[in-house]
C-alpha cells in the first residue's frame, strides 16, 4: 500500500519515528515522494517470518516484471516496470519499539530515533516507471499458491520449491548494473533464469538438466499452431525437434554454458537476432513465465483455459497472452496463426 494510506494512520500515531521515515524521501530534483508500505495485520494468520513475506513480495513482483519484460521483447515497451528492483526492501524499517533501525553497511546498522533523515530512489531506477499491468492470470494463480503454502499451510511440500523459484526469478531480474552493464552482468542474468526454471522442473523429474527442462516445456499446451510447430532442431544425446518456446530454452542453456563454462562469450549469444533486436534476457523471463504459469496450473490441477469458459475478471487476463506469444513471434519472426 501507499505510506499515506490511511490504513497506517494507527502505526504513525503509535510510533512517530514511522512519520519521520515515511517522510524523508525526496527524488533527485529534491521533490518528496511517499514510499510503499509492506504491512502485516497484527491478527494476520500467518507466520510473520521473512520467507512468507518475501514469498509474496516476489509474487507481486513477477506479476508485473514479466509482463513487462515480454512487452520489451514484443516491441511494446512504455513506462512499465521491467526490473524488480522496483520492489526491492528497503534497508530502513521500525522495530518492535518504535526505532530506526537501518541495516546498511554505510550507516553500520544504526539504530535509533533521529530527528530527521534523507533517503533517494536507487541511482540506477526510474522511479516513474507505472504499475498499471499486471499479469491477471499470473496474479490469480499466484496468490491462491500464496494463501494455500502460507495462510493455510497447505501443500508446502510441493509449492516450497515454486516459491524458492520464484527468489531467484527476482534476482534474475534485477537491473543487470553489478559490472556496468557489461557481458559479465548479463551472463550472471542468464545463468540465474535458468536457475529458476531448473528449480521448477526438479521436483517434477527428481534431476534437472537440459534435456529435462526441454522435457517439461513440451507439455505446455500451446493455442497458436504456429508458435507450436516443432520446425526448429537441437541435439542433445538424441536429435530432437522444438517448437519456439523449446528453441528459446534451447539458446538460453547455450548462452548460459559459454559464460559459467569459462568459453569465449559474446554479445551474439545474448542477441541471436540482431535485426530483430530481441534479447535473450527479455525472453528468458517469457520462458520462465510460461513454465511458472503451466507449473501452477498442474500443481492444482486446473483446466487449460479457453475463450469460452473465461469469467469477467479473467478475460482481460486470456487477451493479455499476446504479449507473451507476441515476444515469440518477433523473435522468431513468425506470423500470426489467422484460424484460431
Amino acid at each position: 500500500m501507499a505510506g499515506d494510506d490511511n490504513r497506517l494512520k494507527p502505526f504513525r500515531k503509535a510510533f512517530p519515528a514511522a512519520r519521520v521515515l515515511l517522510g524523508a524521501f525526496t527524488d533527485y530534483d529534491s521533490t518528496p515522494f511517499v514510499p510503499s508500505v509492506l504491512a502485516v495485520r497484527s491478527d494476520a494468520p500467518i507466520r510473520r517470518h521473512l520467507d512468507s513475506i518475501s514469498s509474496f513480495r516476489n509474487a507481486v513482483a513477477m506479476c508485473f516484471v514479466l509482463r513487462a519484460r515480454a512487452a520489451v521483447a514484443a516491441g511494446k515497451h512504455g513506462t512499465e516496470a521491467s526490473y524488480s528492483d522496483l520492489f526491492d526492501f528497503h534497508p530502513a524499517e521500525i522495530d518492535r519499539v518504535g526505532r530506526v533501525q537501518i541495516h546498511s553497511a554505510a550507516l553500520a546498522n544504526f539504530v535509533g530515533k533521529p530527528d530527521s533523515l534523507a533517503f533517494g530512489p536507487s541511482p540506477a531506477l526510474d522511479r516513474r516507471l507505472d504499475l498499471c499491468f499486471c499479469d491477471v492470470t499470473l496474479s490469480r494463480l499466484l496468490s491462491r499458491a500464496w494463501r494455500t503454502a502460507f495462510v493455510r499451510r497447505q501443500r508446502r511440500r510441493e509449492l516450497l520449491p515454486l516459491f524458492r523459484s520464484l527468489e531467484i526469478a527476482f534476482q534474475a531480474a534485477a537491473i543487470p548494473q553489478k559490472n556496468i552493464g557489461s557481458l559479465y552482468d548479463f551472463g550472471l542474468t542468464i545463468a540465474h533464469w535458468v536457475s529458476a526454471l531448473e528449480v521448477l522442473v526438479y521436483p517434477l523429474f527428481g534431476h534437472a538438466s537440459q534435456e529435462r527442462s526441454l522435457t517439461f516445456l513440451a507439455q505446455i499446451p500451446i493455442d497458436d499452431r504456429v508458435l507450436a510447430a516443432r520446425r526448429y532442431r537441437a541435439s542433445h544425446n538424441k536429435s530432437l525437434r522444438l517448437n519456439a518456446l523449446q528453441k528459446t530454452c534451447s539458446l538460453i542453456y547455450r548462452a548460459r554454458n559459454k559464460f559459467l563454462h569459462g568459453d569465449r562469450f559474446h554479445k551474439s549469444h545474448l542477441v541471436p537476432w540482431p535485426k530483430r533486436r530481441t534479447r535473450l534476457p527479455d525472453l528468458a523471463a517469457v520462458m520462465y513465465r510460461e513454465a511458472l504459469r503451466h507449473c501452477l496450473h498442474d500443481i492444482f490441477k486446473l483446466p487449460v483455459p479457453t475463450l469460452s469458459t473465461l469469467d469477467s475478471e479473467s478475460i482481460s487476463g486470456w487477451f493479455q497472452e499476446e504479449v507473451y506469444d507476441g515476444a515469440i513471434r518477433k523473435a522468431f519472426n513468425l506470423k500470426r496463426d489467422t484460424h484460431r
